[in-house]
């Protein structure tokens, strides 16, 4: 079993506290893979698990038992603020904000392409994260897939100067590539479909070979519905969202024309072939999230 540490210092005293999952150490020592993990799930800390299920030609450590089109069991459970495995090369991070909860907790995701990292929604991470992702790779580049900036995107435009991708029609119009649906993406087997009739800039990303659709405010799925208290379930059913997949109702009134309707627009996603998805804010759905997709924009339009 690995040795893990944490990125807070635990009270030998406390009852929630299980060593045998854990171990906090004077000086923090990278994985196999440069990593330090300070905590992973159960799945990952077998070896003989990890061999068995390990594909040729992937790196040891956190993606070592992961199949390339099979999500990591219990990668859709947040642990606020630490970089957990996905798919194979693609991570991502719960963002811890005070005050955030549900449908506004701010997601990052991670892709590693070789030595470098394409950064999605950035979110700022604690030092000890931030080491981690610097093993992971060389911070390449950050994509956009909405017309404004994440709140953290700044710190890592002037720490690591990577290239910014955006769609046409930014907010704050920084230097940038364009991204366009019939132009080169700095995600390698990677389809954009950018939204045709919205009044603000907003497209979804898919991972072909992973069926993953990366979405920022349009689609979420909030699985993290029965750890809200009641009064959160009522102030974000009063916001529109509900359990399960949402087409945000906030983010369709902002952009949707006046006398115009944007089912067709949307119903293009029908024509990707995806099976999961994750989204800037809520919770990864690992399975069925095309079926989930078309079953709200019915819900919507009809």
């Amino acid at each position: 079993m690995p040795v893990l540490i944490q990125d807070n210092t635990q009270k030998h005293n406390n009852p929630d506290h299980d060593a045998s999952v854990s171990t906090r150490l004077p000086t923090a020592q990278p994985g196999a893979s440069g990593l330090y993990p300070d905590k992973v799930h159960p799945d990952h800390l077998t070896p003989s698990q990890l061999q068995k299920a390990a594909p040729k030609n992937t790196p040891p450590g956190l993606t070592s038992g992961i199949r390339i089109s099979q999500p990591v069991a219990g990668a859709d459970k947040p642990e606020r603020g630490r970089i957990q495995a996905l798919f194979n090369d693609v991570y991502w991070v719960a963002g811890d904000q005070p005050g955030q909860r549900g449908a506004r907790q701010p997601n990052m995701i991670i892709i590693r392409d070789g030595h470098q990292l394409i950064l999605i929604n950035p979110v700022r991470l604690s030092p000890l994260q931030e080491r981690n992702l610097e093993h992971l790779g060389r911070i390449a580049h950050i994509v956009r897939l909405g017309d404004r900036p994440s709140a953290d995107e700044h710190h890592y435009r002037t720490r690591y100067r990577p290239k910014l991708w955006a769609l046409p029609g930014q907010i704050d119009k920084p230097r940038h590539q364009i991204l366009k649906e019939d132009a080169f993406l700095p995600v390698p087997g990677a389809q954009l479909v950018k939204f045709h009739y919205t009044c603000r800039s907003e497209a979804v990303l898919l991972l072909e070979r992973h069926g993953l659709l990366l979405t920022s405010e349009s689609f979420q799925f909030l699985g993290c519905w029965p750890q809200l208290t009641l009064r959160e379930q009522l102030t974000m059913r009063l916001q529109g969202f509900h359990k399960g997949m949402n087409l945000s109702r906030h983010w369709l009134r902002e952009v949707t024309p006046k006398d115009f309707s944007l089912a067709d627009d949307l119903s293009r996603l029908r024509q990707l072939d995806f099976d999961s998805l994750l989204a800037a804010h809520g919770t990864p759905l690992l399975q069925g999230a095309k079926r989930a997709v078309d079953e709200e924009i019915q819900q919507v339009f009809h």
